[in-house]
């Protein structure tokens, strides 16, 4: 399965709410076209484009009217969030690959976890043990 980030305060984004107006989308359309539109771009080769994105097809996806869909496309490029390349723009920065610290911190996180999960299966095992133990002596008096 492939992921794609999405930034911190996406949904306050200012720009969002002046695309809903230009187009005559709700801002909740608005956010869940551009959302779709990062789904897209995340599914493309190069990632980040936009080529192939039909504009009625993802109006129709969404249920929101395929006029409004067109302007709500216009105005991202105007407002410099698609840029003149049909990408998503900045799609790099905004998809960074992990350091090398982060990738070791979670490779010690997933074997901590990995141990715990294992120390708690033990853990249980015993208890289960030990109540079979309890239960053949009670009935054995």
């Amino acid at each position: 399965m492939d992921w794609y980030k999405l930034y911190n305060g996406l949904p306050t984004d200012p720009r969002l709410p002046v695309i809903a107006r230009r187009s005559g989308l709700s801002r909740a359309e608005t956010l869940a076209l551009w959302v779709t539109l990062h789904d897209h771009a995340s599914r493309q080769t190069p990632r980040g484009s936009l080529c192939g994105l039909d504009a009625e097809e993802t109006a129709v996806l969404l249920e929101i009217d395929a006029d409004k869909t067109a302007a709500a496309l216009d105005a991202f490029y105007e407002k410099g969030m698609i840029d003149i390349e049909n990408n998503i723009s900045h799609w790099a920065k905004l998809q960074y690959k992990s350091t090398d610290r982060v990738r070791a911190h979670r490779a010690r996180k997933k074997t901590d976890d990995n141990n715990e999960i294992a120390a708690s299966r033990g853990r249980l095992q015993k208890q289960s043990l030990r109540r079979k133990t309890l239960r053949t002596q009670h009935d054995d008096a």
